[in-house]
């Protein structure tokens, strides 16, 4: 059963095992449910079968799978972070993942806003009239 207040982030390494501090920071994060994934194909089997908030690419998968999971996730999600990982320690990874879940919320207010601003507009609150 999926923990409603974690957010869920698919892991995909090229490797069998992830390196140390991958696997460190997947092992001792309590902000992040994590599955992991070894190949490009199977990322994008368990994104689509599950759904995640965010994707973590290893730079120890190849570059096109890392080039094909930054092209094709977004597809099926458009607001999923996709993260490259390039072997920094468990903390900064942490910090990284942090600050791009404040970034997007950030740009999903802005956006909401911008929303907001169009439709104070109309008139007195109604949207003008289109023969379209």
């Amino acid at each position: 059963m999926r923990n409603s207040n974690k957010q869920r982030v698919l892991v995909v390494s090229g490797a069998d095992t992830p390196g140390a501090e991958l696997t460190r920071w997947m092992e001792t994060n309590d902000r992040f449910e994590t599955v992991l994934a070894q190949t490009d194909e199977k990322a994008i089997e368990l994104f689509q079968l599950q759904g995640f908030d965010a994707v973590i690419i290893d730079s120890s998968l190849s570059d096109s799978g890392f080039n094909k999971l930054r092209a094709v996730l977004p597809i099926f999600n458009s607001e999923v972070l996709v993260i490259g990982y390039y072997g920094e320690t468990a903390e900064a990874l942490q910090k990284k993942m942090e600050l791009s879940y404040e970034s997007n919320k950030l740009e999903r207010m802005k956006r909401l806003i911008i929303l907001d601003a169009d439709h104070a507009a109309g008139q007195e609150g109604w949207l003008p009239f289109s023969d379209n």
